[in-house]
């Protein structure tokens, strides 16, 4: 198991081999900010003690344990920022919509309705970028809960 302290530089090491130094501090701010946000969301996001070869900073979602976000380095844009992984079906269509329509509203790559809800870590360097993508963290941690709800009283009958 590893620490976020651990995760954070081995992640920023890694960027920094692919961007300037004076990239690596922005993305380091981009990161911190989404650590803080995930520390201040008491407990329903907490940061993922797994061991992963590719260097990522990753934070799990309380009641699912899937990983609600995660920041993985990338050679060819530094990093990027990813939300549910692997795991984004969960979400219904008109969130995974509105998500999508958001991380457009902030990249300069192309994102396509079908894409996976990430971006480059240059699109989050911006305050006001990354204060879009913590409302909508906010909203789909809103939309999980509700699910995960539903779920529990749909078995309690």
């Amino acid at each position: 198991m590893t620490t976020i302290a651990e995760n954070r530089i081995s992640f920023l090491k890694q960027v920094g081999s692919s961007v300037r130094s004076d990239e690596v501090a922005r993305f380091a701010a981009a990161l911190d900010d989404f650590v803080a946000w995930s520390d201040a969301t008491s407990g329903s996001v907490f940061f993922s003690e797994r061991d992963y070869d590719q260097k990522t900073v990753s934070f799990e979602e309380r009641t699912s344990r899937r990983v609600f976000w995660t920041a993985y380095p990338r050679r060819e844009s530094g990093a990027k920022f990813e939300i549910l992984p692997g795991g984004a079906d969960c979400l219904s269509p008109e969130a995974r919509g509105k998500a999508l329509d958001i991380l457009k509203s902030i990249s300069r790559e192309p994102i396509h309705d079908n894409s996976k809800l990430r971006v480059p870590f240059t699109a989050l360097k911006g305050a006001g970028s990354r204060d879009k993508v913590k409302l909508l963290l906010t909203t789909l941690l809103v939309e999980l809960n509700d699910q995960a709800g539903e779920g529990s009283s749909s078995n309690a009958g």
